[in-house]
Order: C-alpha cells, then sequence, then structure tokens
C-alpha cells in the first residue's frame, strides 16, 4: 500500500511542476534566433522606414519594445517589425526590441539608428539700399544658398519700415511713408532643410528739399460743401448746388457763389511735404450790379492754419446788369507759412453792407499757393456729378 501511495506522490508533484513552468512562460527547449544590428541612417523631417523583422525559428513572430527602450522621436514599431515615420531629434539612439512566438522562449536583440540633422542653409543679412518717403522702393533679401525652393518670411514680431511688404519669393517693394532706420529679421527655409535667419536694414528719408517753385492751383468747386449755406437773390443753395459750372472767366472752369450770407465759409484742407513760406493768391469775381467794391480782411476773411492773411484791400469789379458775364481776376494777398502735414486754410464771408445793405460775398474760383514744398489735397470731384 505504502508503494502505491508514494508513486501517486511522485505524479502528482510532476504534474505540478509541469503546470508551475508553463505559467511561467517556459517554451520547453524551443528557442528563437534574433539578433541585432546598426539600422540604416536616418534624417531630421525626412521619412523613414526599417525593418527588424530578423528572428527565425518560428512563424507568426511578433516584436515590440523592451521595456524602458524607446526609438528616435518620430518613430514608432509595428508587431509586424516595421519601424516607420519622420525623425524629429539628430543623435544615435539603441534600443532593445523582443522577438516573441507562441511556443517559443522570447528572444532580445539591440539595434541602433543613427539620425542627423538637416542640412543647413547659408544666409548673411546686411543693410539693404536705403529708400525716401513717397517714392516707390524695391530690394531684395533673397540671398540664401543651399538649396532650391528657399522661401523668405519676416520673423514672428518683426516688422518692416512702414509701406514696405516681403513677397515669399524675397523681394521687398511699396513707397516707404515713415523716416527712420527699421532692423529687422528674415527667415529662409526650404523643405527637408534647417532654416536660416538674417538680420537686414533699411534707412528710410525724406526726399531731398528741391528750391524750384511751383504754383498750385485749388478750386473752390472741388471743397467740402456738404455743411455750406449759401444765399443770393435766386434762393439760398446748400452744398453743391452753389457751385456755378461752366464759368468763362473761372481758372477752373467753375465757381462757388451764392456767398451773400454772413458766415459763409469755405474750407481748403490741404498736405505739404514740410515747413515751407508761400505765397498766396485768389481768383475772385463779383455777380451783383454796381459800383467798385473794396474787398478786404473786414469783408472777406482768411486764414491758414487759424492765423488770419492780413492782406491789402483791392477794387472788386461787379457787373453792369445781370446779364453781363461775371468778370474774375487773381489777387496776390502775400505770403503764409505751411506746416508740414496737415493745412487747414479758410475763406469766411464777414458782415457788410453790400448787398441792397446787406452782407454780401464775391464768388469764389480759386486759391493759388505758390512754394517750394509739394503740396496734396483731397479734392471733391463728386461735386461736379448731376
Amino acid at each position: 500500500m505504502k508503494k502505491y501511495l508514494r508513486i501517486i506522490c511522485v505524479l502528482l508533484c510532476a504534474a505540478v511542476t509541469a503546470a508551475a513552468v508553463a505559467a511561467c512562460g517556459g517554451g520547453g527547449d524551443k528557442a528563437l534566433t534574433y539578433s541585432g544590428a546598426a539600422l540604416a541612417a536616418g534624417r531630421v523631417g525626412a521619412p523613414y522606414e526599417a525593418d527588424v523583422a530578423k528572428a527565425s525559428g518560428a512563424d507568426s513572430v511578433t516584436y515590440a519594445l523592451k521595456q524602458g527602450s524607446a526609438l528616435p522621436p518620430g518613430l514608432v514599431l509595428s508587431a509586424a517589425g516595421n519601424i516607420g515615420g519622420v525623425p524629429t531629434e539628430e543623435g544615435t539612439v539603441s534600443f532593445k526590441i523582443v522577438a516573441s512566438a507562441d511556443g517559443y522562449t522570447d528572444a532580445e536583440a539591440q539595434f541602433s539608428i543613427a539620425v542627423s540633422g538637416l542640412d543647413a542653409l547659408s544666409y548673411t543679412g546686411g543693410a539693404l539700399p536705403a529708400g525716401e518717403t513717397g517714392t516707390a522702393y524695391d530690394a531684395s533679401v533673397a540671398t540664401a544658398t543651399g538649396a532650391d525652393g528657399i522661401a523668405y518670411a519676416l520673423k514672428s514680431g518683426e516688422s518692416l519700415p512702414a509701406g514696405l511688404l516681403l513677397s515669399s519669393a524675397g523681394g521687398i517693394s511699396g513707397t516707404p511713408t515713415a523716416v527712420g532706420t527699421v532692423s529687422f529679421t528674415v527667415t529662409a527655409s526650404a523643405d527637408g532643410y534647417a532654416s536660416a535667419e538674417a538680420a537686414f536694414s533699411v534707412v528710410v528719408s525724406k526726399p531731398a528739399e528741391s528750391d524750384e517753385v511751383v504754383e498750385y492751383m485749388f478750386a473752390a468747386a472741388l471743397t467740402d460743401l456738404d455743411r455750406v449755406e449759401g444765399a443770393g437773390s435766386s434762393g439760398n443753395p446748400k452744398g453743391k448746388f452753389m457751385i456755378v459750372k461752366g464759368a468763362t472767366g473761372a481758372e477752373s472752369g467753375s465757381f462757388v457763389g451764392y456767398m451773400h450770407k454772413t458766415g459763409v465759409t469755405l474750407t481748403y484742407e490741404i498736405q505739404s511735404d514740410r515747413a515751407a513760406d508761400g505765397a498766396l493768391a485768389i481768383s475772385v469775381g463779383g455777380d451783383l450790379v454796381g459800383d467798385l467794391f473794396n474787398l478786404g480782411p473786414d469783408v472777406f476773411e482768411i486764414r491758414v492754419n487759424g492765423t488770419a492773411v492780413s492782406y491789402t484791400p483791392f477794387e472788386l469789379t461787379f457787373r453792369l446788369s445781370m446779364s453781363s458775364p461775371i468778370e474774375f481776376e487773381l489777387h496776390v494777398l502775400g505770403e503764409i507759412a505751411l506746416l508740414e502735414g496737415d493745412n487747414t486754410i479758410t475763406c469766411t464771408v464777414l458782415a457788410n453792407d453790400w448787398y441792397n445793405g446787406g452782407t454780401g460775398g464775391p464768388d469764389l474760383d480759386c486759391i493759388k499757393i505758390t512754394t517750394a514744398a509739394g503740396l496734396t489735397w483731397s479734392p471733391r470731384y463728386d461735386n461736379l456729378e448731376e
């Protein structure tokens, strides 16, 4: 009986031992053969592919990174043993891979991948050609080398001189609007290459001042008449309805009439490229019937930037009859001081007794300014539209 009990105990121990071995992953004496190696080199930003499915000795082998190992950033390993992706950092990375198959003992192998950095572009900055305000500018920062298809862009947070733009081809163009020296950084980039930066600068100055004197004419009919209300024998027209078109005697071809009202004011907004002196003249006529009248600051007040122009009164000829044409004459009033930038010139009718004992005013054709400064304005051509 004892003999049988010993046999049963031996068999039970053998069964328990076999179960324990199976639970611990043992595969008997079946083994995979797996060897590592240095894999193909990669480059940052370039697609990468390699194969580590090199284990032998079994079918249906799967592959996984050993715990604690890592591939180069940007790459992943599939269970079939394929490594793929786009590397994002340069450097040499070593890692271990575990090959597994049902019924076989796991095998490990060590691999490595060397990832090189992007090829570098060569880019050097410098001082670009100087520019002038109000003058078209053209320059190029497309001087990077080392690749084809290079694109250019301003570094984030930086800007070009006001009025200029940078194209992706590296051209800088436009019309500078502000004086000063502006430094900025441009980034050159190309697919598969490390971007490069270069610093540039542009000096923008005013155009050289010319001593050449130019006469500018500013038509009264092209001023802003939106809030102007006149008066005359045929009514009290407002705005552009105060304009008389096709006046043969007016130098500008039209004039503003119906000025027989105290406080009627025509305003000129004129821009000057510099502070300068100038000579002011006005072309005026009279639509009333009668003798000569003296037109002076006490009747027709002219102010330049708020300062009244003191001028000598002159004779204004009125018509012999209502059917007679209006005669316009140009009268030089004197010197004025222009500011750099905006200038406001106003022409205002003051209280007088010209018009049947009440206020009368001249018909205004235009003002003229003779100066070495460059003058511009924004004429209201829509006044002449029907």
